[in-house]
């Protein structure tokens, strides 16, 4: 059997009743009693030594009802708890109990034990039982009071129990309990008043709890919101955003953090970020969501405002590049935008092997202007200049720029300088057309420019100053030649003092070795493609009507026709592996040559068309770059014509 955990003393009618309690695991507590005679508990402990009440381990006492309290009976406990043995008590040599209460105690215990004599009921009083000197031992003693036969106090029988451990342990959850409620309150302090929305939520989106915050901002008590759906404070479609949004944290058990996300309140729209994690109960079962919003209306207003700002800057910045590169009184490049561009495009056509023109431009007699007719006048001519010069230029890729004063310059990649010759002569005649007025020139009524076109193919050992030399050499001919005329300069283009290569101050296409390929067949058929290009644009050149052009124009596309079946045919036959290619690239220059000739009889066909396709389309990207492809192939095989 355990140990008893409990003992009380009752009285009867003839005996003093002891009750015993035994915890039990299985079955739960069991009693055991014993009835004591009370004649033979008069008798004395010290007697009957085999009595349960002598040996049982609890200090069973017998005092005087008194306050010194002298003890007139006890049993063998006693020695342990009070230092003598039931053998040393004799009659009148009684020793006071009082003595081994703790002084504090003292008053309180004789309070209860004289409380008990008046009303003749059983008492129940813990205090501490001295032990030597220094030590205490804390008890629970349970009496009851026996009275004479005149009804007066005869005597007090008491059991006194160790408690110390079950103090310690009451103690113990004491302070527990108080450290928990002061926690609790902290908690609760912390949860009103951190400066930030926290709630606790149900799976049906009620709020549990709500702190003060909360409260304020739907301006509601924390009662109030407290039970309160969402559905009853949002339109239906906002409460089933944040319904959704809570069932997933519910359902998948995870939290969500940091969620930025906007809240409309009465006092107008805020930003908050949000953190929600489950809500789990005692047993470990999601009850819902908690979760703490804070209010980051400023931060975003900052944020915004930083943006914003950031935003400005770099559309500064943008205009500030684009400001350095633009030349204030014309709204063109400027030579810092020029330098940047021509060496970028240099640095490109080193690498494709394809040409580069350059057309340098001055305005004729321009400080005679400036004397004539003032500085104002002249930035207005300049402004004029450079708007005709720029809705002049077709390409994308060609790009004006003022090179300083009345000088401007145009970029052309990719152009031959054929091209280039007819892009400076329409640039010749737009400003010639803009009338402006010049009285004091030796050229011309009115303003004119002169230009230099200089054309190379740029190579790695050589740097953009090159063609910009060969460029103003040009214009220093065309200004020597008596201005408003258009001077020429390059490696690809024959000799400039061939007369019969000019055709009306214009440069025919010229046919150099370098364009060959080594197949008799292909490289006669890419000459006589040659001459019926120089003779369109003699005919563009000397402005005849379109019609006129129609039969060059239809002879070019059978030639063309022609050529490419027969190249098509060579290129087979030596197996060239680019052959598909090839043939589409020729679909697709044949298609564009109908479509030119079909605009071309009913009128619809601008000079400047026609003149692209054939410098542009068929002379300089397919004939001397894209056929120059299989060239080396061609080589190989060693195919003779």
């Amino acid at each position: 059997m355990n140990n008893p955990t409990h003992y009380s003393l009752k009285r009867a009618k003839n005996a003093i009743v002891l009750q015993t309690l035994y915890p039990r695991k299985a079955c739960g507590a069991l009693t055991s009693t014993f009835a004591y005679p009370k004649e033979r508990m008069m008798a004395g402990f010290h007697s009957i030594h085999d009595e349960p009440l002598f040996n049982i381990p609890v200090l069973v006492i017998r005092c005087t009802a008194d306050a010194q309290r002298n003890v007139l009976l006890v049993n063998k406990e006693g020695q342990r708890l009070l230092g003598f043995s039931p053998d040393s008590i004799k009659g009148t040599d009684s020793r006071s109990y009082a003595d081994y209460i703790h002084p504090d105690d003292r008053d309180m215990v004789v309070r209860v034990v004289k409380q008990s004599c008046l009303e003749s009921q059983p008492y129940k009083v813990q205090y501490r039982l001295l032990q030597g000197a220094e030590n205490a031992l804390w008890v629970c003693e349970r009496g009851q009071v026996q009275l004479a036969e005149d009804g007066s106090p005869r005597f007090v029988d008491a059991i006194v129990a160790d408690i110390l451990d079950r103090k310690q342990y009451e103690d113990a959850l004491l302070q527990s309990e108080t450290k928990y409620r002061n926690l609790a309150q902290q908690l609760e302090s912390i949860f009103d008043h951190l400066p930030a929305l926290i709630f606790y939520k149900d799976t049906e989106n009620r709020f549990i709890r709500v702190n003060k915050y909360i409260a304020q901002a739907y301006r509601k008590s924390k009662q109030e919101l407290e039970g309160v759906s969402l559905y009853d404070l949002y339109p239906e479609d906002e409460a089933r955003r944040y319904f959704l949004d809570d069932l997933d944290v519910i359902n998948s058990g995870e939290e969500k953090l940091n969620i930025e996300e906007p809240w409309k309140t009465e006092d107008g729209l805020k930003w908050v970020s949000t953190s929600k994690i489950p809500f789990i109960d005692d047993t470990g079962k999601i009850q819902g969501v908690i979760g703490i919003s804070m209010d980051i209306t400023e931060r975003k207003r900052a944020d915004n405002l930083i943006q914003e700002l950031i935003h400005r800057l770099e559309l500064e910045r943008d205009q500030a590049r684009k400001s350095a590169l633009i030349d204030g009184l014309t709204g063109i490049a400027n030579r810092k935008g020029f330098d940047y561009t021509l060496e970028r495009e240099y640095l490109r056509l080193q690498r494709s092997g394809a040409s580069l023109s350059l057309i340098m431009i001055d305005i004729d007699h321009f400080k005679k202007y400036n004397d004539r007719y003032g500085h104002v006048e002249g930035d207005e001519c300049l402004r004029k200049v450079a708007l005709a010069l720029q809705d002049s230029l077709i390409r994308t890729p060609d790009y004006l720029a003022r090179f300083g004063g009345e000088e401007f310059v145009v970029i052309l990649p990719d152009t031959l300088s054929n091209g280039a010759m007819v892009v400076a002569e329409r640039l010749r005649k737009v400003v010639e057309a803009l009338a402006i007025p010049n009285e004091d020139s030796d050229t011309s009524p009115y303003v004119t420019i002169s230009l230099g076109v200089g054309c190379t193919r740029p190579r790695r050992d050589e740097s953009p100053e090159h063609i910009i030399q060969l460029a103003d050499a040009a214009l220093y001919n065309a200004k020597d030649a008596g201005r408003n005329k258009v001077g020429l300069a390059g490696v690809d283009l024959g000799s400039a003092d061939n007369q019969d290569d000019k055709q009306d101050g214009f440069i025919k296409l010229v046919w150099l070795d370098s364009f060959a390929c080594g197949n008799q067949t292909i490289d006669d058929q890419h000459q006589n493609l040659f001459e019926i290009a120089n003779n369109l644009l003699a005919d563009i050149s000397n402005a005849k009507h379109a019609n006129k052009q129609l039969p060059d124009i239809q002879s070019l596309i059978a030639a063309i026709r022609i050529h490419f079946n027969d190249e098509e045919e060579i290129l087979s036959t030596l197996g060239y592996p680019m052959l598909e290619k090839h043939k589409r690239r020729h679909t697709e220059l044949l298609s564009k040559a109908t479509e030119l000739n079909s605009r071309c009889e009913r009128g619809k066909l601008a000079p400047a068309e026609l003149l692209g396709f054939l410098t542009f389309d068929v002379v300089s990207e397919h004939m001397l770059a894209e056929d120059q492809k299989f060239f080396p192939f061609m080589a190989d095989h060693e195919v003779a014509g």
